[in-house]
């Protein structure tokens, strides 16, 4: 049984309709980075603190804010994030998992519910517009943030979604536990806590907009260094992922997200102070495929992959450049010669091969690919797109609006996505292609008639026809 289910709280399929409320407003007032080398990093490290949590109705998924502020929050339904600003304050990977730890104790003690379930007597999309307008307002987007609690609370509602003392210290008790059992240090989230703290010393302008979300840092403190010195010496694993893992990735958020003027200086001396440094390659390799300077980025990539031959974060990166530089077929061999790619990121390398292909006039090919990738994954948004690209070259316009409708829908532009759908019904014949556009079609229309819906105010809503 999971941590806390408290009496009073929300039940999970009502939470389950808030998040998915609650991400609209998060993609409006963030820019998520969808980087897909990223995104499997830190859902790497989210999911092996998930597997050894007992049993549980969550589906966790983890994200990384553009945002340079030190932040971290879970959403309703174990949503995750980490701002970009408190990743590239990080130094390890125990300090990357003892912020997700925290974050995933909260949710399966349920403290996000039992916060909203203070209010749970009005409709799901203001209960999201109140959550979301609270956290994210606390988190660094506070104008917008601050429109939706207000017309979220025109009926005179209020909710406070900020964590009690009681609350984070008993997300450290089980977060503490869990970064054991995956083979985490305690001492990557005391090291993290330290760094918070010590930043609001700057001035008040600098206070982390975490301290907002979760008090009692010093007694946090204390309990963590209680912990560390009466339990983990006994109960600590070995850690799960490669430590260097963590160094690429940081580099790959700095390089790809930063400012590239300072970057590119950062890793030019860096490559010319230390010789053979795989990750140092790798970062300005980056930064010079960011700008535009192919052939440099290409050879940088390539000693980095000498020194480190085999990793994905290199190949996938070489892969790339080589297509931006339009070496199609240089690029498509070098994939083919790949085997040893973990397999979400095997998709990733399928689809730049796949984009090759089209460029090489390989239509059919192309879109053997991207169907391929979508069997494995099908809510691998990009993947849709292309397809609907090679279907264009094949002159399917059945297939290639079906897929558009299919990408749209996944952004939830679900104007465009209507309209390719509505496109594709009248192009198509495949009785299966048919089912599934009227399944998504019902299913756009009832969430723009909810949208509709919750955007009137409650007494509004008192007021219309039973």
């Amino acid at each position: 049984m999971y941590e806390s289910q408290s009496a009073y709280s929300i039940s999970i399929k009502q939470e389950e309709e808030i998040s998915k409320e609650f991400m609209k407003y998060v993609h409006n007032q963030y820019q998520i980075i969808e980087d897909p080398v990223l995104s499997y990093y830190v859902n790497e490290i989210g999911h092996s603190i998930v597997k050894v949590l007992p049993p549980h109705p969550y589906q966790f998924h983890f994200y990384i804010v553009k945002d340079d502020v030190y932040n971290a929050f879970a959403g309703p339904g174990g949503h995750i994030f980490v701002h970009s600003g408190l990743f590239e304050s990080m130094e390890t990977e125990d300090e990357l998992a003892g912020i997700l730890g925290h974050e995933i104790a909260h949710v399966l003690c349920r403290h996000i519910s039992d916060m909203i379930d203070r209010s749970k007597t009005i409709g799901i999309g203001t209960l999201a517009g109140i959550a979301a307008g609270i956290f994210l307002g606390l988190s660094g987007a506070p104008t917008a943030a601050t429109a939706l609690t207000i017309g979220s609370m025109a009926a005179g509602q209020s909710l406070q979604l900020a964590y009690t003392r009681e609350n984070e210290i008993q997300a450290d008790q089980s977060g503490l536990k869990y970064l054991n059992k995956a083979g985490y240090s305690s001492a990557g989230l005391l090291k993290m806590l330290k760094k918070i703290r010590n930043k609001q010393w700057y001035g008040p302008k600098e206070i982390p907009t975490y301290l907002n979300t979760h008090p009692a840092t010093e007694d946090r403190i204390v309990f963590i260094n209680t912990w560390l010195s009466n339990y983990e010496k006994v109960n600590l694993l070995e850690p799960i992922l490669l430590s260097d893992a963590f160094d690429m990735s940081k580099t790959r958020l700095t390089c790809m997200y930063a400012d590239e003027t300072q970057v590119i200086k950062q890793f030019e001396l860096k490559t010319n102070e230390v010789k053979n440094n795989p990750i140092n390659y790798y970062g300005y390799g980056l930064i010079l495929n960011r700008i535009g300077k192919y052939p440099e980025s290409i050879q940088t990539l390539q000693k980095a992959l000498q020194l480190k031959p085999n990793d994905p974060f290199i190949t996938i990166n070489l892969a790339d450049t080589l297509y931006n530089y339009g070496q199609y077929q240089e690029a498509s061999k070098f994939i083919q010669g790949i085997t040893t790619l973990p397999s979400p990121l095997n998709l990733d390398l399928k689809l730049i091969q796949g984009r090759c292909l089209i460029e090489l006039g390989n239509y059919k090919e192309s879109s053997d690919i991207f169907s391929e990738i979508i069997r494995s994954r099908p809510e691998y948004t990009q993947a849709y797109y292309y397809l609907a690209q090679s279907y264009e070259k094949q002159k399917n316009q059945g297939l290639t609006h079906y897929n558009l409708g299919i990408y749209y829908k996944q952004k939830d532009q679900l104007k465009n996505a209507m309209f390719h759908l509505s496109r594709a019904e009248k192009k198509v014949q495949d009785k299966e292609i048919l089912e599934n556009i009227n399944e998504m079609q019902k299913e756009i229309i009832k969430t723009i008639n909810e949208d509709e819906m919750n955007s009137l105010n409650t007494k509004e809503r008192l007021n219309m026809p039973k």
